[in-house]
């Protein structure tokens, strides 16, 4: 695991010998994390895992490949993730409305 930037994390292990006598150097399972946001909680990832599930007349390694976008919040009653979730929807509605007063000639109410 290491850390390349403020927001780019490398975990997984690279260069695994792979295929008996003819040893070949192959990506192993990595997982790459891109923060998006300052607190961490927006991350993208990217990834390369050995596949659980391995066929025995293949030649093939077994890698699956994949990215994804996820997106945490702490919490510690169902009622605190609601209160989060519309928390910033209600931000974002007097955010509008303060823009709206503020272009406008008569207050609003």
């Amino acid at each position: 695991s290491t850390q390349i930037s403020n927001r780019v994390i490398i975990n997984g292990k690279v260069g695994v010998p792979v295929g008996g006598v003819s040893e070949r150097a192959v990506v192993g399972n990595v997982e790459v994390n891109f923060l998006l946001n300052e607190d961490g909680s927006l991350r993208a990832t990217i990834f390369n895992r050995q596949t659980d599930i391995q066929f025995v007349a293949s030649d093939n390694d077994g890698y699956t490949q994949g990215a994804g976008i996820s997106y945490s919040v702490d919490f510690d009653t169902f009622k605190q993730l609601i209160q989060k979730i519309f928390k910033g929807e209600a931000r974002e509605v007097e955010e509008e409305i303060k823009i709206i007063q503020s272009d406008s000639d008569y207050p609003v109410d």
